[in-house]
């Protein structure tokens, strides 16, 4: 045995009952006499016989082994012959077909595995090869892994302030496809029912949604006979009973460190739940206090051992920081219990006749909201400014362009220093009449502080979230054994997060390099396959590209799974030419 591959993906920690293999080896084998070599034994001792086939028909993709899975990389048996590479009609070459591989089994169980622990796939010493005198030395054992009976994972009641109350059972194994929203009361119920009760079924998981009271008990019943997607079925009846609690007081800004155009909106939001009163204060930086605020805003993500947790920031102890208190306010909410209320913040109240500055908002709650009688806040540090900036590093150091966010005109004049983590002037320099400049390469820069009359901005030049990696832009390489040029499908569409049920617009333009020339390959075939979250495939449709190398696709999303979505375009794995592309979108519940 020379490798081995799962068929439909593999989980030890999760096993499928039914599982499927392919089974590589360096002899041509014949099924019919290999298959009493094969079963499946878990840790008890339970055994259950294979089913074994030759998995040598070429147009069932699904029994086509990968080469990379093999040990050596390749899929030949002993003294198997090369391909020969002929000739056309027009004088191109071109391997034949390939014939059927004898040397690769297909293996599944012959009937569903029971629940257990450590299965394996074992194989016995002396299996035969079909053309030689020989057999397998030794035995080999293929991990399965554990086989979870079908129960309730979990169920429980949540309060989410976006969906409402819901209660929501996970499953240990997805369910079966005749379980959906409108058949799943056959077997699952709630005591009592509130109004506008429904359901929702999502791969492993049902969600009870209606208007739900905080503090009635409600009993979801399950009946036994509910079928999961691999053979098996709740054989119980069940009961569980819920209580929703309200939920956990919190307080948001819109963001918790950013920049804001000082002419937009001059509004920054924040959000408030089960907070009855709150008190909202406002701390303006300037000059060279403005880093020393940032950098103490490093400790907002660190996490303390005393700190809940479900709390994620720590709060920043701002009354040993420079700066100035400028606004402080008293706010009370009127929304009602499990009900979001926004405060549209405005700058030119908070600033006065100030238009720029860094501004490190607090917001706490007056009283004690918790359950342990604490209370609960939010921070922000938000830089207002005109100037706007774009840059790029290399070895040699790194260059700026300056610019006014509000008419887009280049800024000259604008003093620059490079800094590190502490503030430690690492070069200057002054943006010229077309807003360009140049600092030293440091490897310990971390910002560009730019001041220009009043405005400043503090530009962290080595933060991931200002970068523009490739990958953003779709742009990938296939490197195959071949060593075939690498030939790019970007993709694209029109918004990067949709609701389930919309229909996405898909652009994708293939370019060809070779010797350093871009040609269009028109008519080219590509296939287009989409995948959700839970990597099930929801699209698997041919295109053909038009005279300008291009296509457009629509993609109906379904209803339910969120998360991020994947778009992947191939060609051909018998094209000479090997094209590929890919990009992600999101599908999210938003308003």
């Amino acid at each position: 045995m020379k490798g081995f591959s799962w068929l439909g993906g593999g989980d030890p920690q999760d096993a499928s009952a039914t599982p499927r293999h392919l089974v590589l080896f360096n002899a041509n084998v014949n099924a019919q006499a290999c298959a009493k070599y094969f079963r499946f034994i878990n840790s008890a001792g339970i055994k259950i016989d294979a089913r074994v086939e030759q998995a040598d028909d070429p147009k069932n993709r699904d029994r086509l082994f990968p080469s990379y899975q093999s040990d050596d990389r390749s899929l030949s048996a002993w003294g198997e012959k090369p391909g020969v590479v002929e000739e056309n009609e027009d004088g191109e070459k071109e391997k034949p077909a390939a014939a059927p591989r004898k040397n690769v089994l297909f293996v599944a169980a012959a009937k569903p595995l029971p629940p257990g622990n450590d299965w394996r796939l074992v194989i016995d010493p002396g299996m035969p090869a079909a053309e030689w005198k020989t057999a397998l030395p030794q035995r080999k054992e293929i991990i399965v892994g554990t086989v979870k009976p079908f129960a309730i994972a979990s169920l429980a009641a949540e309060s989410n302030r976006i969906a409402g109350r819901r209660i929501v059972i996970q499953f240990s194994k997805a369910l079966a496809p005749e379980v959906s929203s409108e058949t799943i009361s056959r077997w699952i119920s709630v005591t009592p029912t509130p109004e506008k009760f429904k359901a929702e079924v999502d791969g492993d998981s049902v969600t009870l949604k209606g208007e739900f009271v905080l503090g009635a008990r409600y009993r979801v019943g399950l009946k036994p006979g509910l079928p999961a997607l691999q053979p098996f079925r709740i054989e119980v009846a069940q009961t569980r009973e819920v209580v929703f609690k309200q939920i956990a007081p919190r307080l948001y800004f819109q963001d918790f460190a950013t920049h804001q155009h000082r002419a937009g909106t001059r509004q920054f939001r924040l959000l408030a739940v089960n907070v009855p009163r709150l008190r909202v204060t406002a701390r303006l930086f300037t000059g060279d206090t403005t880093p020393v605020a940032i950098k103490a805003y490093d400790q907002y993500e660190e996490h303390p051992e005393e700190m809940a947790a479900d709390e994620m920031y720590s709060r920043i102890d701002v009354e040993k920081l420079p700066g100035e208190v400028i606004w402080d306010r008293e706010l009370q909410t009127a929304a009602g219990v499990d009900k979001s209320e926004t405060f549209a913040l405005s700058w030119d109240e908070i600033l006065g006749a100030r238009k720029t500055g860094t501004i490190l908002l607090m917001a706490e709650s007056i009283d004690p909201v918790t359950s342990e009688r604490k209370r609960v806040g939010t921070q922000a540090v938000v830089q207002l400014t005109d100037l706007g900036s774009a840059w790029k590093r290399d070895k040699t150091g790194t260059t700026l362009h300056l610019l006014s966010l509000t008419t887009g005109a280049a800024l000259p004049g604008v003093q620059l220093r490079l800094l590190d983590a502490e503030q430690k002037l690492l070069g200057e320099a002054v943006t010229d009449a077309h807003g360009g400049a140049h600092l030293p390469a440091e490897n310990d820069a971390r910002w560009v502080f730019a001041q220009r009359e009043g405005d400043a901005h503090l530009i962290a030049i080595n933060s991931g979230d200002a970068s523009v990696p490739l990958y953003r832009l779709g742009v990938t390489d296939d490197y195959g054994e071949d060593e075939v040029e690498a030939r790019s499908v970007f993709l694209f569409t029109e918004r990067g997060v949709y609701k389930p049920g919309d229909v996405v617009h898909l652009k994708g333009i293939a370019r060809n390099l070779d010797e350093n020339q871009s040609t269009l390959p028109a008519g080219k075939k590509l296939t287009v396959k989409v995948t959700d979250a839970r990597d099930r495939e929801i699209l698997n449709k041919p295109v053909t590209l038009s005279d300008f190398g291009s296509f457009a696709e629509e993609i109906k999303l379904p209803a339910g799974t969120l998360g991020k979505y994947r778009v992947v375009v191939t060609s051909d794995e018998k094209d000479k030419e090997k094209f590929t592309g890919n990009c992600d979108f999101q599908v999210q519940e938003y308003r």
